[in-house]
């Protein structure tokens, strides 16, 4: 019996010890390798990169913005790290993770729309962050109270070292894959490249993680008005990024970017409560800056600035950058012009 568990214990610890030493090969390939890095692997880079503005958000956050001409009018590195069909738990942990990780924003753009306060809206796509993190926490665990039990403590380290312990397979992949990208460019540059489906053939041009669809076809909405609930979930979490963006000093824009026909989008009775929500966010708090860029300067009437009802276009993202960057100017020097701005 004492053998039988004595050859337990060692192939515990050789299996333990094995998945660690591939899991620091992946990451010594990812950050040595010469590949860029981008997206969530800046998110965890501890050389110096920190750049003073930072975008959160899905697709629309990720398509909406150019970061070269949030650049060149605010003088400001910027960089967008908006991910596709992301849930604003994800959203909330990417930013968590950023701070985490010594970097120290002025100004975090955070999307903020109606839909953002419905639960079902959007995914938290773990598997993004493997390279990471062993255990990515539950949705429900993202607004952590500020002094967990000892027994909380003791869950979680036990939760996480027997996650470490079981990583080995997915290490594996991600081991290979970082070998195969050995050797490609480092510098950030604009990059032209084919995006969309085989059927919609598309050219993106991306920079600083913002991917803009160079031309559109200005589709009209074609659904019913998006349904919106407001869940006690969301509001909860968007006063937990309130609290984030007080307690790392950094000034915080909840923005809304157009759709065309915005009006078209949502009931009025939705739209109304999550404005008041959100504008009353930034009331109550002097470093939050509530922006509803939905009609500016016709910004939602114009279909060819779209690619669909949804998404700008590479001319539409580079307005809506324009429209913007005076306001991430003004909360960099510690000015707001007016808590909520409802245009």
């Amino acid at each position: 019996m004492r053998q039988a568990v004595t050859r337990l214990v060692v192939f515990v610890v050789l299996l333990v010890a094995m998945d660690r030493l591939v899991y620091a090969g992946a990451a010594f390939l990812r950050d040595h390798a010469g590949h860029p890095m981008n997206g969530i692997d800046l998110i965890y880079d501890k050389g110096g990169w920190n750049p003073p503005i930072v975008f959160f958000g899905d697709s629309r956050t990720q398509l909406n913005f150019d970061m070269r001409e949030v650049e060149n009018l605010t003088g400001l590195a910027a960089y967008d790290l908006g991910y596709n069909n992301a849930s604003a738990e994800q959203s909330l942990f990417m930013l968590e993770e950023y701070l985490h990780h010594e970097h120290r924003p002025s100004v975090v753009v955070f999307e903020a729309d109606p839909m953002l306060l419905d639960k079902r809206y959007g995914s938290f796509h773990k598997e993004a962050f493997r390279d990471h993190v062993a255990v990515v926490p539950d949705p429900s665990d993202l607004l952590r109270r500020s002094r967990p039990t000892l027994q909380q403590r003791a869950s979680a380290f036990a939760v996480t070292w027997l996650m470490k312990s079981a990583s080995l397979p997915n290490r594996l992949p991600d081991l290979w894959s970082r070998w195969l990208a050995r050797g490609t460019a480092t510098v950030s540059e604009v990059l032209f490249h084919p995006c969309g489906s085989p059927e919609r053939y598309m050219l993106c041009r991306y920079y600083n993680g913002a991917d803009n669809f160079v031309i559109g076809n200005g589709q009209h909405m074609t659904a019913e008005p998006l349904l919106s609930n407001i869940d006690t979930e969301r509001t909860a979490l968007f006063e937990h990024i309130v609290t984030l963006a007080e307690q790392n000093d950094f000034r915080l824009m909840l923005l809304e970017t157009p759709l065309l026909y915005s009006d078209q989008a949502y009931s009025p009775e939705q739209k109304r409560r999550a404005d008041a929500f959100y504008c009353g966010l930034a009331q109550a708090h002097r470093s939050v800056l509530y922006a509803q860029m939905t009609h500016i300067d016709g910004i939602d009437r114009d279909p060819a600035l779209y690619w669909d009802w949804m998404h700008l276009n590479a001319i539409g993202a580079t307005k809506m950058s324009q429209l913007i960057a005076p306001l991430i100017s003004a909360l960099t020097n510690g000015q707001r012009p007016e808590p909520c701005l409802l245009q």
